[in-house]
């Protein structure tokens, strides 16, 4: 092929073409190598930039591709579908606010984008702007009417700000245009349950599960509604199906070393709780339920260091200064002085008790 310069038009579509050719055929790294040649040349290329982001991103290297998209965006900012792209591969990265500005920046181009309006509503749960997800919602349902995910959207919004009643009616609306909506089922459960309605709770995971089998989230919540029931056996059945469906599932983990550590089988709930750590290092709950079960193994000085960690993670974290003070209280190597000190240090202790379970999850 000629070499690809700026005054060498022929070269350059030609190269253009062979690109979008592979690209389209899947052939990826020849894509990639074709636009970079494109781009050696003609470094502002927009639609070049663009389909290398692309192509990157879809090599799960979201990090690359944000440069050479933002570069096709600086080229051409009046192309909604750069901004498309530009939000996925920030989604990819876990970065919910650049995602919630680039879908916007889309929006402002394509108001009616229904896809994008519920993409945004997902980024703005992740970031806990439950009046914004309403709003978005509202914007997206009055575009179609008869669409179930604005419903959903708006139940997990409403449930997140305390208006459990309307959260409720938001997810039957949604469950009466589409009964075999499993994630408004589970979402419905989550309510429920949290209204101490647990037979109807139970009832809506059980139909959840049924319309998605391996919907982990809801085998996720119905075990701990199990768990919460007094079903041990049950609810580690269920618990351990979940994991071999979801091994990173780091709350499943964290309630099933719970069970565990009730029944007394302290060194699987320390196993449980150790790999809730690593899939999820700052998971605040299980460093404060490993560390009451190494308490009762007696192993105050691990229970000690695990609560410490715990406390710098979440300072008002009652629970785990309670039982932080008891192993100073137990252990023999700290004098008088050091105890009445640490009591001194954390007065919140006398607070109630925090939570050792992780919460039912909505969708």
């Amino acid at each position: 092929m000629a070499n690809v310069t700026t005054p060498n038009r022929r070269a350059l579509a030609a190269a253009l073409g062979k690109a979008a050719e592979d690209q389209r055929a899947g052939r990826l790294e020849e894509a990639e190598t074709a636009y970079r040649r494109v781009l050696a040349a003609v470094p502002t290329h927009a639609d070049a930039n663009h389909q290398l982001g692309v192509i990157l991103s879809q090599t799960k290297r979201p990090g690359k591709a944000v440069a050479w998209i933002e570069r096709a965006i600086a080229a051409e900012p009046g192309r909604a579908n750069y901004h498309a792209s530009l939000a996925e591969a920030r989604r990819a990265l876990g970065h919910a606010a650049k995602e919630a500005a680039a879908l916007r920046a889309l929006l402002a181009l394509e108001p009616d984008d229904s896809a994008a309006l519920h993409k945004l509503c997902a980024a703005l749960i992740k970031l806990k702007r439950y009046e914004e997800v309403l709003q978005v919602a509202e914007r997206a349902a009055a575009l179609d009417p008869s669409d179930t995910l604005s419903l959903n959207n708006q139940g997990v919004a409403l449930q997140a700000l305390g208006r459990v009643k309307e959260a409720e009616q938001a997810y039957r609306d949604a469950l009466e245009r589409s009964p075999d909506y499993a994630q408004a089922h589970s979402n419905l459960g989550v309510v429920l349950q949290s209204s101490g309605r647990k037979e109807e709770a139970e009832a809506s995971y059980r139909r959840a599960i049924e319309i998605k089998p391996e919907y982990t989230q809801a085998l996720g919540n119905l075990a701990a509604l199990i768990q919460e029931l007094g079903r041990a056996e049950e609810a580690e059945e269920m618990y351990r199906r979940v994991l071999a469906l979801s091994p990173d599932y780091a709350e499943a983990h964290n309630n099933l070393g719970n069970l565990l550590q009730d029944q007394g089988r302290l060194e699987e709930a320390l196993q449980s709780y150790r790999r809730t750590i690593e899939i999820a290092p700052k998971h605040r709950l299980a460093y404060n339920n490993m560390a009451l079960a190494l308490q009762d193994q007696g192993k105050l000085g691990e229970a000690l260091a695990s609560l410490t960690h715990q406390i710098e993670l979440a300072p008002d974290f009652a629970e785990a200064q309670s039982a932080r003070l008891r192993c100073f209280n137990f252990d023999p190597k700290w004098s008088p002085a050091e105890i009445c000190a640490a009591h001194r240090e954390w007065p919140a202790a006398a607070c109630p008790s925090g939570p050792r379970y992780s919460s039912p999850r909505r969708g």
